[in-house]
């Protein structure tokens, strides 16, 4: 089946914000999306200040997440166990890892970003997502 794609819009590189269309050959219009949202505004202005290819890498996976869902595998996103994922952005800078859970209705929340420094994830940054997640899911 033939299908169109719009290209994402500018406004994604910003708010991750775009809604992805399809038009199959019949014309019949499909929106599939997933909605990202954040956990807070620092969260965002956190990875929106990581590195250019960082965070080219973390867009791209994010416009996949959308449009896929968040179950893309290695080496693109990777499950931690009750309900916690990572979003893995491999750069020529580095490595960017951003925490996030699943809601319902397709939603997504990115909870906590770090730029990786070692081989294993930090227990600081892990027990962060955990304590948000639990915040976002809880209420507490």
């Amino acid at each position: 089946m033939e299908a169109f794609v719009e290209p994402p819009s500018q406004k994604f590189y910003l708010t991750l914000g775009i809604s992805l269309t399809v038009v199959n050959r019949f014309g019949k219009i499909f929106a599939m999306e997933w909605k990202i949202s954040f956990f807070n505004d620092g969260v965002k202005r956190a990875i929106d200040a990581w590195p250019h290819g960082i965070r080219a890498i973390f867009i791209r996976i994010a416009q996949r997440m959308r449009s896929h869902g968040p179950n893309l595998g290695m080496p693109f996103t990777r499950a931690f166990g009750d309900g916690l994922f990572e979003i893995r952005a491999k750069g020529q800078e580095g490595i960017g890892r951003a925490f996030f859970c699943l809601l319902v209705e397709r939603n997504i929340v990115i909870l906590h970003e770090f730029i990786k420094k070692g081989d294993k994830t930090p227990q600081n940054e892990l027990e962060t997502a955990i304590r948000r997640m639990n915040e976002v899911k809880h209420g507490h």
